[in-house]
């Protein structure tokens, strides 16, 4: 395992690659990372689950509804709805959540935001605390003039 040296770069740097090749390829400092991995991805879990119990999503639905705000889903074609509680969910957990986790676990980042479908969603690393933000945003709506 580790860093090939098979580059005339790589060849230059020989001896620090394989320093650095030798505390990666440990199988402690491995699993010592691996566990801080999982520690992050357990904390942030945590904090995204507390947060969506938190979130009042029939209030969302009632309020997509009375404004004919639909998303766009692809399952047979292109069809427009108002989402359910669960399909909201699920787009955050896959749209943002699993983005988030590789931001701040693989890419050690200490902020991740987005925006998609009306969610803003924003994961923060404050004080070694990993914090969860999501909020349904109606300041930015704005309805279709077509459809009325």
């Amino acid at each position: 395992m580790g860093y090939k040296i098979d580059t005339p770069w790589t060849n230059m740097h020989k001896h620090d690659i394989e320093m650095l090749n030798s505390i990666i390829d440990d199988k402690y400092c491995i699993e010592n990372e691996i566990g801080r991995k999982l520690s992050i991805m357990k904390q942030i879990n945590e904090e995204f689950n507390r947060e969506v119990n938190s979130i009042n999503f029939d209030n969302i639905v009632n309020y997509m509804q009375s404004n004919n705000w639909k998303w766009a889903f692809y399952d047979d074609g292109p069809s427009y709805r108002v989402p359910t509680k669960d399909e909201m969910i699920t787009f955050l957990k896959k749209n943002f959540l699993k983005n988030g986790l590789y931001e701040m676990i693989e890419l050690q980042k200490s902020r991740f935001s987005v925006s998609s479908g009306g969610f803003w969603f924003d994961i923060s690393l404050n004080d070694g605390t990993y914090y969860v933000n999501i909020v349904f945003d109606i300041a930015h709506f704005m309805k279709d003039d077509i459809n009325e």
